[in-house]
């Protein structure tokens, strides 16, 4: 049973605490998530020039920067379906998602991939365009080369290696719609929470369902991504009575490095990671991104923009050099993305009244 007339929860609490310090736009959180695309953006690099096993390193830290995405948007969800209804709710997270999600697809097939023929990287049509958009419209990949491009680089046929976390993002959505919904779990947030955190990160620990076979290994990287989503809503729960403070921001993120270096205690790091980045938010002075957030378009169109950069230029360049050019590239990519798809989507999600429709 839904609840039907929520309460929204208090915008702020005590003065010092992490809930507080967070309540607004004044923090640092998308400044994180653009350093965390940042993050996956320099491991592709190795990635796309064929030196995956010089980046073990740079591994690591973009699996984790993915977590990071997950365990910031947890608490930002949290709070979201707390204070809204489950359709203005949900129409938010479409419009969030969705336009910005099926431009990067269009623009792939029907400029990047053209472009990468025209540099002499295979062959490709209008029709191969539009099918490479259709087949991945609903964020289950189904396509990942556009025509016959991309067959003499080392990741061949792989247009984008970063959309695949989009599906494991908006079923978090679908979830939290459901979960939050619930007048039993909104009276008992916490606790419910808790319960499930330790019931996800238990399965992550045994390994259940680990031989099970599924697309796109759904069950083992939804276990690694809901632990790190349900972690931040967590930490929402709590916002009030944790301090905004740098002892508690340094202790978690000593925790969370130490649990990520222990060989299989990682699922156990997911906590101790959304209240280090938390309260990093909180506390760092930048502010930017803090208007114009371009963290989501940076990550949708960096792997592409690496792809071509191999095209134009080969693979001989240093990892440091490639990832510099890419990220002036997709930050150019980026801002045209929030200023032409992303800004004006939200405009219109945050319209008082949303379709009757949904």
């Amino acid at each position: 049973m839904t609840a039907s007339a929520p309460s929204a929860p208090p915008e702020s609490g005590p003065p010092g605490s992490l809930g507080d310090a967070l309540s607004g736009r004044d923090n640092a959180l998308n400044a994180l998530r653009l350093l965390l695309a940042v993050a996956v953006l320099v491991w592709h690099s190795f990635v796309v020039l064929g030196r995956g096993a010089d980046g073990a390193l740079a591994s690591t830290g973009a699996t984790w920067a993915v977590n990071g995405f997950f365990a910031i948007s947890g608490y930002l969800i949290c709070g979201s379906r707390l204070r809204l209804r489950w359709r203005p709710f949900l129409w938010r997270r479409v419009l969030r998602i969705y336009p910005a999600y099926w431009v990067v697809l269009a623009v792939t097939g029907l400029v990047f991939a053209p472009l990468a023929a025209l540099l002499g990287s295979g062959s490709t049509s209008v029709a191969a365009g539009l099918d490479y958009l259709v087949q991945n419209s609903t964020l289950w990949l189904r396509r990942y080369e556009v025509g016959h491009t991309l067959m003499d680089v080392p990741e061949q046929g792989l247009w984008n290696g970063s959309l695949w976390t989009l599906l494991f993002e908006f079923a978090a959505y679908l979830a939290a719609m459901v979960l939050l919904g619930a007048v039993f779990v909104r009276r008992h947030l916490t606790v419910t929470l808790a319960v499930l955190l330790v019931l996800i990160t238990a399965a992550g620990l045994t390994g259940v369902g680990s031989g099970i076979q599924l697309p796109m290994d759904l069950l083992n990287q939804g276990i690694r991504l809901g632990g790190c989503f349900v972690a931040g809503m967590l930490v929402y729960s709590v916002r009030f009575r944790l301090p905004a403070a740098w002892p508690l921001a340094l202790a978690s993120l000593v925790i969370t490095v130490g649990l990520i270096a222990l060989p299989g205690l990682g699922h156990l790091a997911s906590l101790p990671l959304a209240v280090a980045l938390l309260s990093l938010g909180a506390l760092l002075p930048t502010r930017v991104g803090a208007v114009n957030d371009i963290s989501y378009g940076v990550y949708i169109y960096a792997f592409p923009v690496q792809q071509l950069l191999v095209v134009a230029a080969g693979t001989g360049w240093p990892v440091w050099l490639h990832a510099l050019a890419a990220l002036g590239l997709s930050v150019a990519a980026a801002w045209g993305s929030w200023l032409l798809v992303e800004r004006p989507a939200l405009r219109l999600a945050h319209r008082r009244r949303s379709p009757r429709f949904v």
